[in-house]
């Protein structure tokens, strides 16, 4: 499963402007109050994803409480995130689940966005996403420095890539207790 990179280079002022209109849109009250999910693009485009479905909202707290778990049982800091904004050579996208290190987290509450990606970044699909759009999210956040991207499809089956070309994992490197299926729930 080769990933390759978009086909631009970022400039600085294009990454500037990325973060100027993220901030927009963060202080805008009608972005606020959607019910979608909204990314960047390069070109200044705001992206408006189709609203999630219950079982996307499952899978993605279910991801975030995996992570908290395991981070809490083996002593790794840092924090589950979700819907957190990834400034990327191609605007800002934001993963379902993310996890980041403290200094991470600290940074981005200042920016109100990652500049780099957290180490792991997670996108639950949807019926309407592509394979080719998520090899391009996964180019996108290994190029901005995420370690690790996890996919998890529709029936809850989990997979797992590492860079530079998104290659298949037959688990995480960095949470290896992970279980194969987001149907798995966490022991209370």
């Amino acid at each position: 499963m080769g990933s390759r990179l978009p086909e631009f280079v970022q400039s600085a002022s294009a990454s500037a402007d990325a973060v100027a209109l993220w901030a927009k849109l963060c202080d805008d009250p009608v972005f606020a109050s959607m019910p979608y999910k909204v990314e960047t693009n390069f070109r200044g485009d705001i992206i408006l994803m189709s609203p999630a479905q219950p079982r996307h909202w499952r899978y993605q707290a279910t991801i975030a409480h995996w992570l908290f778990d395991l981070a809490k049982q083996n002593g790794l800091p840092g924090h589950p995130l979700t819907e957190a904004g990834v400034l990327t050579m191609d605007g800002v996208k934001v993963p379902d689940v993310a996890w980041a290190h403290a200094e991470q987290v600290r940074r981005a509450e200042a920016d109100r966005l990652y500049r780099e990606a957290s180490a792991l970044c997670v996108e639950v699909l949807s019926p309407s996403n592509t394979e080719a759009e998520m090899h391009d999210k996964m180019a996108l956040y290994f190029a901005a420095g995420a370690s690790e991207v996890w996919l998890c499809g529709e029936t809850g089956e989990m997979r797992f890539f590492d860079p530079p070309e998104a290659q298949a994992l037959p688990r995480s490197a960095l949470f290896a207790a992970f279980p194969a299926s987001a149907e798995t729930m966490p022991a209370a």
